[in-house]
């Protein structure tokens, strides 16, 4: 196992994303909060913004409308600094600004066996970035939870 830092200095940010799931913004907030970011939630902006729950919105207007606020807010979360973005996996692929959030951040994608949003994120690095894809499974032998880092996605296990 490599231990490694995590490099959070300066303007850089905490990007969450990944599948949705339910203490998925708990766990955003808890770590915002015990880092001293500013939080930001991409999803809760939209809602905020169309005034209803986004699978409403979809049901309403169609996906089209959802997409077009999704990314006028995106344009926005590029420009934030010292903050945690929480941002569905589909959000960040779609948003034209992996590229940019990738080298303005440290990205964190809570997953469980889609390895989808990982392979884009392989895809998109250059030769400058530094990328580290990390596993956490719990460990029977030790009753811990134990890290696999690997600098390819496909070299993570258990």
């Amino acid at each position: 196992m490599v231990a490694r830092e995590l490099p959070l200095h300066g303007d850089l940010n905490l990007i969450v994303t990944g599948y949705l799931e339910p203490n998925r913004p708990r766990i955003s907030q808890q770590l915002a909060l015990r880092l001293g970011l500013d939080m930001v939630d991409v999803e809760r902006e939209i809602e905020d913004r169309l005034g209803d729950r986004v699978e409403r919105v979809r049901q309403l207007y169609g996906e089209r409308r959802l997409k077009a606020i999704e990314t006028q807010i995106m344009d926005e979360v590029v420009l934030h600094r010292r903050a945690l973005i929480r941002v569905s996996g589909s959000a960040l692929l779609n948003s034209g600004h992996l590229a940019e959030l990738q080298r303005n951040g440290v990205q964190i994608f809570l997953a469980t066996h889609d390895y989808a949003v990982l392979e884009e994120i392989y895809l998109h690095q250059q030769e400058i970035d530094d990328v580290a894809f990390h596993s956490l499974y719990y460990d029977e032998d030790t009753g811990e939870i134990a890290c696999n880092t690997s600098n390819h996605y496909l070299g993570l296990h258990p």
